[in-house]
């Protein structure tokens, strides 16, 4: 007998339940592999290598996840709070009208109510910034509303928004 056929034999051998007959067919030996083979428990050494060779994989990805998420949430922020990077954009100063103190620009005034611990944030920022209670506003809304053209700037009028 050649070696090729012994170890034929001797793998088809190892399939078969002693005391059992010769296999019959391909389905009989696909049963009994998986049989052997699915339907054993999976040894806990096993389990956790696998659990290792997953957070491998997952760590990276998990971590660009949660960088994209707070580099996303630091953007959505119109002012930096204390420690953050760098200092807020300002909209663009308006002009002095020539010989007066007025500026060339059209504004609005308002009246509002805000909660009290916000008016303390509030007022915490604009003296940190050094800056009045309407240009620390104006700021924030610029930013909010993703920096929009000006009154007093070229291309200033935005009759549409209602």
């Amino acid at each position: 007998m050649t070696k090729r056929k012994q170890e034929q034999g001797s793998q088809s051998q190892l399939l078969q339940e002693p005391d059992k007959d010769q296999l019959e067919g391909v389905e009989e030996m696909t049963e009994l592999i998986v049989e052997r083979i699915f339907n054993q428990p999976i040894p806990e050494r096993w389990i956790s290598q696998i659990e290792d060779h997953i957070e491998s994989i997952m760590k990276p990805v998990m971590m660009r996840i949660a960088h994209e998420a707070a580099v996303e949430l630091f953007e959505s922020t119109s002012i930096p709070r204390e420690g953050s990077m760098g200092e807020t954009e300002e909209p663009p100063e308006p002009e002095r009208v020539p010989g007066t103190r007025k500026e060339n620009r059209e504004w609005e005034r308002i009246s509002a109510t805000i909660d009290s611990n916000l008016i303390k944030y509030f007022n915490l920022e604009r003296k940190k910034r050094r800056m009045t209670t309407s240009r620390l506003l104006e700021t924030i809304l610029w930013l909010h509303f993703g920096k929009p053209k000006l009154s007093y700037e070229k291309s200033k009028r935005i009759d549409d928004v209602e």
